[in-house]
């Protein structure tokens, strides 16, 4: 009777160990699944985020040139201002500098 109960206990003793290892072996290959699906989610994250900084790119490059030729524009039409401004009152300019260096040096 000793002899089948320590069959029977080695027998449980073997299932267990079958369990026990099927269970070690099912969580290395879950975790090993799953560390692909995170690999490869973010992959796709990092190529997804390459693709929205590349066309923020564009867009910031199109809206720095459409800026520029606004400033250039803007320059090119206060420069012409300027020059009329400068051109009308050139009279009136000529005699305030007179003027300054007289009062200043005399004549």
């Amino acid at each position: 009777m000793s002899q089948s109960i320590l069959t029977e206990m080695t027998s449980i003793e073997a299932e267990a160990k079958a369990i026990s290892d099927s269970f070690l072996q099912k969580k290395k290959d879950y975790k090993i699944q799953k560390n692909e699906e995170i690999t490869k989610l973010k992959a796709t994250y990092d190529v997804e985020i390459q693709n929205a900084l590349t066309e923020k790119e564009f867009d910031l490059i199109n809206q720095l040139k459409l800026l520029e030729s606004k400033v250039l524009s803007t320059q090119e039409m206060n420069k012409e201002k300027a020059e009329a401004i400068m051109k009308d009152n050139k009279e009136t300019i000529i005699n305030q500098i007179v003027d300054k260096v007289v009062s200043t040096y005399g004549y």
